[in-house]
């Protein structure tokens, strides 16, 4: 029974190199292994999309059908866009910052807008009126010197009459007050001064607030001017002077003359230099002058007429 047992079990077949190997050694050529397939996974389904027009919309209860506005205002040409970006404004007034002032002024004027329009007024109390650009006549009292700034007083040497001619308003022997600065710049040769008030005989008194000039009109008053020549070019000189010394005590022939300082020259030489003094202008006392009326003068609180 046990033999019969070991005949039932079948033995396990021979690897595939020892079929190899027999079947080589009979001439017998090995059968190749079928080729390997490979596997290709499908792609996902595509959804399909109905190319049926989209359906109607209802109708409205009224039994109307529905409207559709359609606003293009913001689309036409030159207009600017509802969504524009705020810089974008700011981009054309860029671009004229680049413009030289000749041709932001003759950009201004070619723009073909409407010029401004300006109604005319009647003037009122034309007998107490002195109107704006009235000339004022008057002579200095005090001398002016722009070292420091100060105060001047003028008295008008002829009546300034009404806008009517009627009645004098600022009679001959009013007072002048005014004002004037220091600190000429360099260059400058006239002082500018500011008439800031009126006194008549009478009492009366109006603030003017307006400029002066001379008697052609021009701004500021023309005066003998001191450009402080030698205190500004004195330490120049002196360290001319010194140099020429030295040399002449080491023996040395030298023509060399300092008007300013070198580039190897310190702090010592420092107080030696040309100075920034502002000139020195000086106008003296009854120098005539004349004085523009830059708003309208009314005198009837104090003339009552």
């Amino acid at each position: 029974s046990q033999a019969a047992d070991a005949a039932m079990v079948a033995a396990p077949p021979p690897p595939p190199e020892v079929d190899a190997m027999e079947a080589a050694g009979r001439g017998v050529q090995p059968a190749k292994p079928p080729p390997a397939v490979a596997v290709v996974t499908p792609p996902p389904p595509v959804p399909l999309v109905s190319s049926a027009p989209p359906a109607a919309p209802a109708p409205s209860p009224a039994g109307k059908a529905p409207v559709l506005v359609v606003d293009l205002a913001g689309a036409t040409d030159g207009a600017p866009s509802a969504t524009a970006k705020p810089g974008a404004a700011t981009a054309s007034a860029a671009g004229n910052t680049r413009l030289n002032a000749d041709e932001q002024f003759a950009a201004r004027v070619e723009t073909g807008s409407e010029p401004e329009h300006a109604s005319a007024t009647m003037l009122h109390n034309q007998s107490t009126l002195a109107p704006q650009g009235t000339i004022i006549p008057a002579v200095l009292e005090t001398a002016l010197n722009s070292d420091l700034p100060g105060f001047a007083r003028a008295v008008v040497s002829r009546d300034v009459r009404s806008f009517d001619g009627a009645n004098v308003l600022i009679p001959r022997g009013s007072r002048v007050i005014g004002e004037y600065r220091s600190a000429a710049s360099l260059g400058q040769s006239r002082i500018f001064v500011i008439w800031s008030r009126i006194l008549r005989p009478d009492g009366g008194s109006i603030q003017i607030g307006s400029g002066g000039g001379d008697t052609l009109g021009r701004a500021g008053l023309a005066g003998k001017v001191d450009r402080h020549f030698f205190e500004r070019f004195s330490g120049a000189v002196l360290l001319t002077v010194l140099n020429a010394a030295a040399y002449a005590a080491a023996g040395t022939p030298s023509t060399q003359v300092t008007i300013g300082s070198t580039a190897g020259s310190g702090g010592a030489t420092s107080g030696l230099l040309p100075a920034d003094i502002p000139p020195t202008i000086k106008v003296a006392q009854g120098t005539p002058i004349r004085i523009f009326v830059q708003r309208d003068l009314d005198f009837t609180p104090v003339d009552g007429r």
